[in-house]
């Protein structure tokens, strides 16, 4: 047995003596080369096809929805083209030639996207209308019973007959007139074939009465027509050749289509899909379900996988409208597939130049690999230097920026979990810069530590480890800022948004009366957590660029985030509290309407509207749910003059606090209890391995380069 173990340990030996060899380490190099070159190679193909895919799906997606921004935008015109249409007739009614009204109908109906016809129906059988012909001209029109007269327009937007041929039709016989005068109000037609062209449309239509009430007094039934000529040049033209592109009725109606050829409707029927021969929409009828949610998917058609895209484009009273994609995957992502091919071509010449720098670089493997071990050791050390600061011992990094990083520790004799931020020393280019950086840690810390507004995020502690670097520990929090409240729920109800905001005044508040302007007011620096049961807290954070009330800033030096930045500010003027007041105004209008009140990819473009542009108006679906006395107060804040804005954050919170009373029920204490249940469905912030979202003043990237 002794023999056996000496002889495995002389193997052994002379194993490894071979393996050390130059031809051994040769070989092993050329091995690992080979191996690391295949997976690489194998890895970039599938990594670089499969971005490219997802690339080409989100193209089609942003397609889809261009066109429904385009339907939504045409349908949606129709009421005020009626409202406009209704006006006229009231004015025009007592004419005795309908022809005199076909100028102002051209004017209403021209550059109408999708409008095919714009028509008045009289009651006694007579009809006036424009209407645009295939390439897109409009063609005036009026008859009787008896006769048609057909109408050009001269450069000036006057009728000029053109045509007169016998007729027999009669528009009070038509459905959408006998709809209008039943429905007693504006309405759209279900989908039905156009006169002559047997072309499927829709129809908003309304009776006008020159008395409300009296069926007596009908003037004229008005139609807006959309038939699929006119709705088919609202499709984008088609990302690949082969695509089809289809906008149905959710009960079949195809009332557009590009690609596809359409036949004749049957006499007094809608176009339904199912008349549709071509093979790809065939496939496509086997996979859509009525009434199921709308949905991607993957087809099959004649043995060739087609992507199917549905996508709601409309709803008119009730009946939705479907925009349906259908092209061939493999012309979808050609572009992906012939990216990944260069890059596994790349990928193989990488792994053959490797290959071939094997035989030199063996050589230098021992070299190498005593270096890599000392750098081991280096690390090793680094890591024991930095594992515990003062009272803190650090245990997982959370966060870099431009000053500094932020670390999760816990107190060493208090066992309390914090944000620990540690400032970089010795990164600036010059003296003076790495004094400016001490400087704004210390007021920065300073002044947070002096604030005791449960609305303000608590310092613990501060000061300078043993290697000369500044840390800062502060509480951490559970939940999400008001920029990601409104990325990932959307806009929020007026209750919930008055009590944020008045939380907000709170904290401002209180440094507004100790002289200070936290000069950065902004979503990303208002947290939204969770305090035990207390929910909905938030927390200011971020007050790095607090400045006495007063002091002058460079203009060309402006701190702030211009998104949010009062007129005084942008212009490099003196800050007071109203400064404060102004952006959280402006914070207010995002959590309203999801959105910033000024829009530029320009900085200073942004800026300059701060400055001169009007005060922007909420949306009109925003405003309709939003209490007057919440919009009013939001544009005091953001009023351009500061003397005009609210006097105090005080005061505004009041003011803030009553709105919310009084409007309680757009978010009861149940919806916000049910956020924050399936936001913290696992374990609390105190369990131990949970994960939480810290948020701390300056720890993300877009905070550190907001404040300079």
């Amino acid at each position: 047995m002794s023999w056996d173990r000496k002889e495995a340990a002389s193997s052994g030996t002379r194993l490894t003596k071979r393996l050390s060899s130059p031809v051994g380490l040769a070989g092993c190099v050329l091995t690992l080369v080979l191996g690391v070159g295949a997976v690489c190679t194998f890895q970039s193909y599938r990594a670089l096809r499969r971005a490219g895919e997802e690339r080409a799906s989100e193209a089609l997606r942003e397609r889809s929805g261009e066109v429904r921004a385009a339907f939504a935008g045409a349908l949606g015109a129709a009421d005020a083209l009626l409202d406009r249409l209704s006006e006229q007739l009231r004015a025009h009614a007592e004419l005795p030639d309908r022809a005199s009204l076909l100028a102002r109908m051209h004017a209403l109906a021209t550059a109408r996207p999708g409008l095919t016809w714009l028509s008045l129906s009289f009651p006694d059988g007579t009809f006036a209308a424009v209407r645009l012909d295939d390439a897109g001209r409009p063609i005036g029109q009026t008859s009787d019973p008896r006769e048609k007269v057909e109408y050009r327009f001269d450069e000036r937007g006057e009728p000029v007959r053109t045509n007169i041929e016998p007729t027999e039709y009669d528009p009070r016989r038509r459905s959408f007139y006998r709809l209008a005068l039943a429905s007693g109000g504006r309405t759209w037609t279900e989908p039905y074939p156009f006169y002559s062209q047997r072309r499927t449309g829709v129809s908003r239509v309304e009776a006008v009465y020159r008395d409300a009430g009296d069926r007596a007094s009908l003037l004229a039934v008005m139609t807006a027509d959309f038939d699929a000529t006119g709705l088919t040049r609202l499709l984008k033209q088609p990302m690949t050749p082969s695509q089809r592109q289809l906008v149905l009725t959710r009960d079949g109606a195809v009332l557009a289509a590009d690609g596809v050829a359409l036949p004749a409707g049957p006499p007094g029927e809608a176009l339904h899909w199912s008349a549709l021969r071509d093979p790809a929409v065939i496939a496509a009828r086997a996979h859509v379900v009525p009434g199921a949610p709308l949905r991607s998917r993957t087809i099959d058609v004649a043995g060739r996988p087609w992507r199917l895209q549905e996508a709601e484009v409309a709803s008119l009273d009730g009946q939705q409208v479907v925009l349906m994609s259908l092209l061939p995957e493999d012309e979808l992502f050609a572009r992906a597939h012939r990216e990944a091919l260069v890059g596994l071509l790349a990928t193989l010449a990488t792994a053959l130049l490797g290959l071939a720098l094997a035989l030199v670089l063996s050589s230098n493997i021992a070299r190498l690999r005593r270096q890599r071990h000392a750098a081991e050791l280096e690390a090793q050390r680094a890591r024991a230097e930095i594992v515990e600061l003062g009272s803190y011992r650090l245990i997982e990094l959370l966060g870099a920026g431009g000053m500094g990083t932020v670390y999760r520790a816990r107190h060493q004799l208090l066992a309390r979990d914090a944000a620990l931020k540690l400032i970089r020393s010795g990164e600036a280019s010059d003296e003076a810069e790495e004094e400016a950086r001490k400087e704004l840690f210390f007021r920065e810390a300073k002044v947070l530590a002096s604030l005791r507004s449960p609305n303000t995020v608590a310092v613990y502690d501060f000061g300078i480890a043993d290697d000369g670097r500044y840390y800062l520990a502060m509480e951490l929090l559970d939940g999400l800022d008001l920029e990601r409240l409104v990325c990932e729920h959307g806009a929020q109800p007026p209750a919930r948004v008055a009590r944020i905001l008045a939380q907000a005044c709170d904290s401002l508040a209180e440094a507004h009366a100790a002289g200070l302007v936290h000069g950065d007011v902004k979503p990303a620096n208002l947290f939204l957590c969770r305090l035990v049961s207390w929910l909905d807290v938030v927390k200011v954070l971020d007050f790095g660029l607090t400045r006495a009330v007063g002091t002058r800033v460079n203009a060309a030096k402006v701190q702030g985030t211009p998104a949010y930045m009062a007129p005084e500010q942008a212009l490099g003027d003196p800050t007071s509290a109203a400064s404060d007041l102004y952006a959280l105004g402006c914070v207010g209008y995002w959590l309203l309407a999801g959105r910033r009140p000024y829009e530029s990819e320009d900085p200073e473009g942004l800026l300059e509207s701060h400055v001169i542009a009007p005060v922007p108006e909420l949306p009109v679906s925003v405003l309709a749910a939003t209490p007057p006395a919440l919009v009013q107060l939001l544009t005091r804040c953001m009023a351009k003059h500061a003397e005009h804005r609210p006097s105090s954050a005080a005061a505004l919170a009041h003011a803030l606090r009553r709105v919310a009373a009084e409007c309680a029920a757009t978010y009861p204490d149940e919806a916000r209890a049910a956020f924050w249940a399936s936001r913290f469905a696992g374990p609390t912030a105190t369990t131990p391995g949970v994960v939480t979202e810290p948020v701390l003043s300056v720890a993300r990237d877009r905070e550190l380069r907001a404040a300079g």
